[in-house]
């Protein structure tokens, strides 16, 4: 009798603490399936460059050759002008303008207003030309801004083209480039559904560590709520032996409907909030094995960029020549460097070597690349051609098709994901990933082929569920402002509230 009274109090301040957090979840859950966390696209990023003009390239890629061996080189557009990227392996980087050869340097205000406007004209976006309505504020750190890869661009410009839409973009302070942008229409839902849902302030998103603890803390929080409220739940039911009336349940009015309701919805709780915990890969449950960018390395393999015919200039106007490339980009696979364009669509063309344009060559390419990803193990390949449970393109990511899956057989069964066209490789996952996969995104996000395959039954199934959990959230809420207030009454009148053990549950 001792531990039911103890799990009541628990379960009784447990929700009074959660109730509040449940009804913003579900409720914030079903914006974020329609509005997502403002970024930038790749292809977004790739509309908003101009068209390389191969008239306007005069430095070779071969200039950017160092000591340190060439990761990757990449030829765009910044400041309206092109410019070259150039990764070594040792984590250094190198940029230039190729039309005339110096280095870049830090962007003030003025730049970063141009590259705003050049990027909000090239993508179609309508901007107004006053300049007496365009505001440009230098900042280190925002709401929208807080992702750690923007980190070596800070501070960053934040420039709002007061257009239609309410468009401001995000320019790096180091580079020039925009980073991000955000709509008003983003930035007003995403405070109703992601800021809401991942408890994401910035002040404390900031701290990322800090705030990884705290969601996971709050999760278990959560978890231990749902347990306690089932028990409690199922201990009160009576159906062989109904109370009074014929009842199954003690509790009237909204108690009843909290109980009911917290039967009906328990799976639906314990699995959202099981799986909310588990998107945070709490003590590196889904962590296990060497990294994938090591693996990726070995995949594209060691070499000797000087010895390469694609570092000309030569090459480059020939390679211009053939489409409105908006990027070019060098890139090593199983020791050899190629080429790729990339036009204002996402996947690349393969420029060269010319060889490689046949598929039986990519083919032997990939092959090699793939007997270094993890050396001394055997694979299998298959090609898919549509989407799969493992693979699928949902929530606005990109999946291009078809796509080779090469499957090892190493202890953690590591699959890869390649492009057959371009060779890149475009993902891995192993088995801690794979089940991280039906754990985190299966029972949080239904990502199940069956459902995205016949939406809007997607749709339905989800916010049929969103509003069951809302519903029992709120009857929880209804019941904590209940106690609270009865609480408060009987400790202003000096004494404490004597209440039945059917009034305890909530």
């Amino acid at each position: 009798m001792k531990f039911k009274r103890t799990l009541y109090l628990w379960h009784r301040w447990l929700g009074i603490a959660m109730c509040l957090l449940f009804a913003m979840w579900f409720f914030s859950g079903v914006v974020m399936m329609y509005v997502g966390f403002p970024g930038l696209a790749e292809e977004e990023r790739l509309a908003g460059l101009p068209t390389l003009n191969r008239g306007d390239i005069a430095l070779p890629p071969a200039a950017l050759l160092d000591d340190a061996e060439l990761s990757e080189l990449r030829l765009y557009s910044v400041l309206g002008r092109p410019a070259y990227l150039a990764r070594y392996q040792n984590g250094s980087e190198q940029r230039v303008f190729a039309d005339g050869g110096e280095p870049m340097g830090g962007v003030d205000a003025s730049a970063a207003l141009v590259a705003a406007r050049l990027f909000a004209e090239t993508s179609g976006r309508v901007v107004r030309q006053s300049p007496q309505l365009t505001t440009i504020e230098r900042i280190d750190y925002d709401q929208w801004s807080a992702a750690r890869h923007l980190d070596r661009h800070r501070p960053l410009y934040r420039v709002d083209l007061h257009s239609a839409d309410g468009l401001q973009l995000y320019v790096s302070s180091l580079t020039g480039e925009v980073l991000r942008d955000t709509s008003r229409h983003e930035r007003v839902w995403n405070w109703l559904g992601a800021n809401l849902h991942w408890l994401y302030p910035a002040a404390l998103r900031r701290h990322g560590e800090l705030w990884a603890q705290l969601v996971i803390g709050v999760s278990l929080l959560g978890l231990l709520s749902i347990i306690s409220g089932g028990v409690l739940g199922i201990w009160r039911l009576r159906l062989r032996r109904p109370y009074k009336g014929k009842r199954y349940s003690p509790y009237r009015g909204v108690m009843k409907l909290h109980h009911v309701l917290g039967l009906c919805c328990l799976l639906v709780l314990g699995s959202y909030m099981f799986s909310g915990l588990m998107s945070m890969n709490p003590w590196g449950l889904f962590s296990a094995g060497e990294g994938a960018g090591a693996q990726a390395q070995r995949y594209r393999g060691r070499a000797e960029a000087a010895a390469s015919p694609l570092f000309s200039l030569a090459a480059v106007q020939r390679a211009l020549a053939q489409a409105p490339f908006r990027e070019l980009r060098w890139q090593r696979l199983a020791g050899q460097f190629y080429l790729l364009g990339y036009t204002a669509e996402r996947r690349p063309t393969l420029l060269g070597p010319q060889d490689w344009q046949r598929e039986e060559v990519m083919a032997e390419r990939i092959a090699a690349g793939a007997a270094m990803l993890l050396p001394g193990r055997r694979y299998t390949v298959e090609l898919l051609s549509d989407h799969d449970f493992y693979y699928y393109s949902h929530h606005q990511r990109y999946r291009p098709l078809p796509v080779l899956r090469l499957r090892f057989d190493d202890d953690l069964q590591s699959w890869f994901h390649v492009d057959p066209h371009s060779g890149e490789l475009l993902g891995r996952l192993n088995r801690p990933e794979r089940l991280r996969r039906w754990l985190y995104n299966g029972l949080h996000s239904m990502d199940f082929r069956f459902f995205l395959d016949r939406r809007p039954l997607w749709d339905v199934l989800l916010i049929s569920l969103m509003l069951l959990g809302f519903s029992f959230a709120v009857t929880a809420l209804w019941i904590a402002a209940r106690r609270l207030r009865v609480r408060r009454r009987g400790s202003s009148r000096g004494s404490r509230p004597v209440l039945s053990e059917s009034q305890t549950c909530s």
